[in-house]
């Protein structure tokens, strides 16, 4: 019986935790892109007041702790004579992967790395004003899907739990 008992709980534990797991993806992503909105103001200031190559303007101290690992794997595959493009999808797939972007995220952030480098400064600030613009609308529902969805995951995890537990007492 107390092993019942035990097994019951631990499955209203679990149920609680899958919640909470699909919680602190809402808030990854979230938080991901506030960051990543960050990483490209100080970028377009970088452009801006300095003539530094493309390594340079991602270098890894950033301090955008999420974007860290994402910049580092960018300008290690650089630094291997990758190409740009290959090098920024490569690290946009890994963020994908680690923090939970939707294909939408995924995509205006793999084209941001596509097109840049291409044109001169202006339009490098430009194309960079553009993808922040983009990525705090993007931002904003990511904000709201948080606040909406976050709490129901939780508490639909928690109660879950605990039906399949009573269905199994």
């Amino acid at each position: 019986m107390i092993f019942k008992l035990i097994g019951l709980f631990l499955i209203s534990v679990t149920g609680g935790l899958v919640g909470i797991n699909a919680s602190l993806r809402l808030k990854s992503r979230t938080e991901f892109l506030e960051k990543y909105i960050s990483l490209l103001s100080e970028t377009k200031t970088r452009i801006r007041f300095s003539a530094c190559d493309i390594r340079e303007l991602f270098k890894n101290d950033s301090g955008y702790e999420p974007l860290d690992f994402m910049t580092a794997e960018f300008t290690r595959n650089i630094k291997n004579k990758s190409n740009v493009k290959i090098s920024w999808e490569r690290a946009v797939n890994s963020a994908f992967r680690k923090y939970r972007l939707s294909k939408a995220d995924k995509e205006l952030i793999s084209d941001f790395g596509t097109d840049f480098g291409k044109r001169d400064i202006d339009g490098e600030i430009s194309h960079i004003d553009l993808n922040i613009a983009l990525i705090e609308d993007r931002l904003e529902k990511a904000r709201t899907e948080l606040t909406q969805k976050g709490k129901l995951y939780r508490t639909l995890g928690i109660f879950g739990g605990i039906t399949v537990s009573l269905i199994i007492l």
